[in-house]
């Protein structure tokens, strides 16, 4: 079984969106949730089918990391070189939220070191994206465009 985890920050307000799409998740693939605790309880967790554990148990054992959490100072550079190198060789890294919130520079570097499997990014630290980037090079990185508004749904 795959580890698939999220760093979020949720609210009761997202309690009930969650819900459903973790009945959706469920009949879809086989993958346990981990969510990292910021201003949920344990219980509220629970009740959503996930576990609340420490970021460094999260990275530590998942094989998905996908980040979508407000960029903020305490999340700006989440994601640094000590924080993928307690991560999988064989996991991935998504950033769904902003590009600031991992430091680029050390993912480039977890990267071409596989000190990580891979990455899937759709946001850059430093936006309009330079063509030099060695992110959009890398044979390991999928980019995507940050295009979610963009849907008709």
């Amino acid at each position: 079984m795959r580890l698939l985890a999220f760093l979020v920050l949720v609210g009761a307000a997202h309690a009930e969106p969650l819900q459903r799409k973790r009945h959706d998740q469920r009949h879809h693939h086989d993958a346990q949730t981990v969510r990292g605790r910021h201003t949920v309880d344990a219980a509220a967790v629970a009740a959503l089918g996930a576990e609340c554990v420490t970021l460094e148990r999260l990275l530590q054992s998942s094989d998905f990391v996908v980040a979508t959490v407000l960029l903020n100072e305490q999340t700006h550079h989440l994601m640094n070189a000590e924080r993928f190198a307690q991560m999988k060789r064989s996991a991935y890294f998504v950033n769904l939220s902003r590009g600031p919130i991992a430091d680029e520079a050390a993912l480039i570097d977890a990267l071409r070191n596989r000190t990580i499997a891979g990455a899937g990014i759709d946001v850059f630290e430093q936006e309009p994206v330079a063509s030099d980037n060695p992110l959009l090079g890398m044979d390991n990185v999928l980019v995507t465009p940050h295009a979610l508004c963009w849907t008709d749904e």
